[in-house]
């Protein structure tokens, strides 16, 4: 009798050991089932962040095409810039050529090589001649220079435009290290 009381004990002891362990086992599995509701949420949340970045992307990569659209002309308005500067230089020598000859021929009565008598008329005639070329000449820079102010203003234009697509594409690299941070953290 004792012996199946203590047959009894035992079993009533296992059969508890059994219990505790199931329990055991079920708060793990709920555990478990936790962290793995809570890993999948956090992967969920990172592909939507995701896919955010990548749409912000695919807006900033359109506004950048754009963008560099506006500014295809680049390479033209440096060339004309560089065009007009040379032709300013050779302007103002031209210029300077003619005034030194109006002075010359305003100022002198005779040749200082040949010593001889410049003829009056000669010399209001070349003086006019040369007037109105250097007022042509001088009327030629002056739409110059106003054409090169505009060239330096569009290049002024096409250098902020740049420097907005540089920012473009800065945020881009920004959101593709994001991307990869998640990409990371889904691995």
């Amino acid at each position: 009798k004792d012996e199946l009381q203590q047959t009894s004990y035992q079993v009533d002891m296992t059969q508890e050991k059994i219990k505790m362990q199931e329990e055991y086992i079920k708060s793990l599995q709920k555990d478990n089932d936790k962290r793995l509701s809570a890993l999948q949420e956090k992967i969920n949340d990172s592909q939507q962040e995701i896919e955010n970045y990548q749409d912000a992307i695919k807006v900033l990569d359109e506004t950048i095409e754009q963008r560099k659209k506006e500014i295809a002309d680049k390479e033209t308005v440096s060339s004309k810039k560089k065009k007009i500067e040379q032709l300013e230089y050779k302007i103002k020598e031209k210029i300077k050529t003619l005034e030194k000859e109006i002075d010359f021929y305003e100022h002198y009565d005779n040749c200082p090589t040949c010593k001889q008598e410049i003829d009056a008329e000669f010399k209001s005639s070349t003086v006019d001649d040369k007037s109105s070329s250097l007022s042509e000449t001088t009327n030629g820079f002056e739409q110059l220079q106003t054409e090169y102010k505009k060239i330096t203003e569009r290049l002024e234009e096409i250098q902020n435009v740049q420097d907005e697509i540089n920012d473009l594409l800065t945020e881009v690299n920004g959101h593709n290290s994001q991307i990869n941070a998640y990409n990371k953290l889904i691995q």
